[in-house]
């Protein structure tokens, strides 16, 4: 991300508690009197001193991801009215848990759907606790386990291999057993009974497929996007 996005980034969320953090991904060259003009609160060095242990070129990769994915199709409109909505403590808490989203996020990849989810959270596509859900899926399931779902959730052959044992767990997805009648091939051969294993996209799972299909909108095969 250059420097320009990266500050018309932190001017979308000018009003949001993620400013105090969006001084991390501006590049330390970047000229102080441009800096000082964008109303980030002073306590984004104190932030930065929770997270000394990571790496910084690693942080700073996070952050971008995570703003660039949360400011996109979000104007100054939808973060003020959402930042509104909030009470000081609430800010404070929201703030925390998106501190410790970026900080669990494995990778840049992860920490852009989860800013992907506050994204459609500013914008009232989905509620609270539905983005609280979709960052512990995003920080729980394997990276290459999102990606396979995200790129074969209509594939019935992919989910009953292994998938779908994967995200049952994680309510993603519902196993579904139940008894059916097999005809042999041979006409004189009696009907045979087997159990049938099949699974199906929940609720939880259909609006974490929406938050990950406009993350990766431009790499789904146009025939299985759901949104």
């Amino acid at each position: 991300m250059d420097k320009e996005k990266s500050l018309s980034i932190i001017k979308v969320f000018k009003d949001f508690p993620l400013a105090e953090y969006a001084e991390l991904a501006i590049d330390t060259s970047l000229d102080n009197e441009v800096l000082s003009s964008v109303p980030v609160i002073s306590t984004a060095h104190g932030i930065y001193k929770t997270f000394k242990s990571f790496k910084k070129v690693k942080l700073r990769k996070k952050v971008n991801a995570f703003l660039e994915a949360a400011s996109n199709d979000v104007n100054d409109e939808d973060s003020t009215n959402f930042a509104a909505r909030l009470s000081d403590e609430e800010r404070a808490e929201f703030l925390e848990e998106i501190l410790d989203a970026i900080d669990s996020a494995e990778s840049d990849q992860k920490a852009a759907i989860i800013g992907t989810s506050l994204r459609r959270l500013i914008k009232g596509d989905i509620e609270y606790g539905v983005f609280k859900d979709q960052i512990q899926l995003t920080n729980y399931i394997k990276l290459s386990t999102i990606h396979m779902f995200m790129h074969a959730h209509h594939n019935s052959y992919t989910l009953t291999d292994h998938l779908g044992d994967e995200l049952v767990a994680h309510r993603i997805v519902k196993r579904k057993i139940e008894m059916v009648e097999v005809k042999p091939f041979g006409l004189s051969q009696p009907a045979e009974s087997k159990i049938n294993v099949s699974f199906e996209i929940t609720n939880i799972g259909h609006c974490y497929l929406e938050t990950l299909h406009i993350a990766y909108k431009d790499k789904i095969d146009k025939e299985h996007l759901v949104v």
